[in-house]
């Protein structure tokens, strides 16, 4: 077995500060991925970037279903949060919107993630099935785990039991469906007030490399600089910046060799 890593930058097109981090980081093999949100405040600075780049790394679609940080309304006809107060359908209706939006910036879309995991909260509808058959009509594969372990590690809200229990029978539908899915799904979610320093989250994302198992993994960071329009808003903001340094840290990559781990763009992982 081998050990394939996707190394993915969230929050495409949020700010600029992150847009020119993300830039950085792909023209220096540092990540293998970001996904773009199409409605954030600097998504017109974004798709003038992604130009320079977009040959070397995947382009995701980070969809959006709540209202923090756009620049602009849904693109569909529904309520300020999606959602909390649409069904699953409607829900999809504005991912569906998106995409299209993506393409007509010129954008390939090869996988979809969520914005602040809201594909994989519990509420009163089930937005997962509906998002698989998304994935399946445009063949994009999706950031679920195969692995039930992973499901904890991949999204910052607590989990219900209904949600752990329905992990298998979401693999399951993604397999019937053809859709692809990595094995594990990671990341660090611990609030900043929790993270001492920039030397305790590398230390942190250096574990994670270095208990990396066989298979394909989705690493996903959001990396930026501190000249964010947020930075001073948003007191996490410094842990995107400690992200972004850890990402240029000649340490990053050396322990990526040292462990034998191929990185691998999201159209590469599943190719192998």
């Amino acid at each position: 077995m081998v050990k394939y890593l996707i190394v993915n930058a969230d929050d495409f097109g949020i700010c600029e500060a992150t847009n020119e981090a993300i830039e950085e980081l792909a023209l220096a093999g540092r990540i293998t991925a970001t996904s773009l949100m199409i409605l954030g405040n600097s998504t017109q600075d974004a798709v003038r970037r992604v130009a320079k780049f977009k040959h070397l790394i995947s382009i995701g679609l980070h969809a959006t279903l709540q209202c923090d940080h756009l620049s602009t309304a849904f693109l569909s006809d529904l309520p300020q949060n999606i959602y909390e107060e649409t069904k699953s359908l409607t829900a999809m209706k504005e991912i569906a919107a998106q995409y299209e939006k993506g393409r007509f910036y010129g954008i390939t879309f090869d996988h979809l993630d969520s914005h602040g995991g809201t594909l994989y909260q519990e509420s009163e509808v089930n937005c997962l099935p509906v998002c698989l058959h998304f994935c399946a009509a445009h063949n994009l594969p999706f950031r679920y785990p195969k692995n039930a372990d992973a499901l904890i590690d991949m999204t910052p809200h607590p989990l219900t039991e209904r949600v752990k229990a329905s992990q298998f029978e979401v693999s399951d539908f993604a397999e019937k469906k053809g859709v692809l899915l990595p094995d594990q799904v990671l990341s660090n979610h611990h609030p900043i007030e929790n993270i001492a320093s920039y030397e305790a989250l590398k230390k942190f994302y250096l574990r994670i490399l270095r208990g990396l198992p066989d298979g394909i993994t989705e690493l996903y960071l959001h990396p930026s600089k501190p000249d964010s329009i947020h930075f001073s808003q948003d007191s996490e903001w410094q842990k995107r910046v400690w992200e972004y340094e850890f990402l240029m840290d000649p340490d990053f990559l050396e322990t990526i060799e040292e462990e034998n781990i191929q990185l691998v763009t999201w159209t590469e992982a599943f190719s192998k």
